[in-house]
């Protein structure tokens, strides 16, 4: 019925490493980063901390400044989400949305089916 195979590529377990189907989509931040977290429509995006490289990087080095080293961890991120990088504000502010939601969502949604895998 199911080519094994083709689970092995869908479910990626293979070894030790496991991805866990957890309750957080991409979009999550998305109100925090764009600065609009119940969307009214008159700010729209005026407080958007994505609208310029510049902006981002202080919001960062905000999120992270009780880190010993912001700004190689702020290097670090920006590693893992090239997007962020874009002069383009709009893929600058969902970059940063996924970002944002994986750091503030998913990290805790993965470290709880983590801990209650059986």
């Amino acid at each position: 019925m199911f080519n094994p195979a083709f689970l092995k590529r869908v479910c990626c377990i293979e070894g030790g490493h496991i991805n866990y189907i957890t309750g957080f989509c991409h979009q999550d931040s998305a109100g925090f980063v764009i600065g609009n977290v119940i969307g009214l429509p008159f700010i729209y995006d005026k407080n958007n901390h994505a609208a310029t490289p510049e902006s981002l990087w202080e919001y960062f080095m905000l999120e992270l400044g009780e880190a010993a080293n912001p700004e190689e961890l702020a290097e670090a991120i920006y590693s893992v989400y090239p997007d962020m990088y874009s002069s383009d504000n709009h893929t600058r502010t969902v970059a940063a949305s996924k970002c944002f939601t994986e750091w503030s969502y998913g990290s805790g949604s993965n470290l709880e089916a983590e801990l209650h895998r059986r």
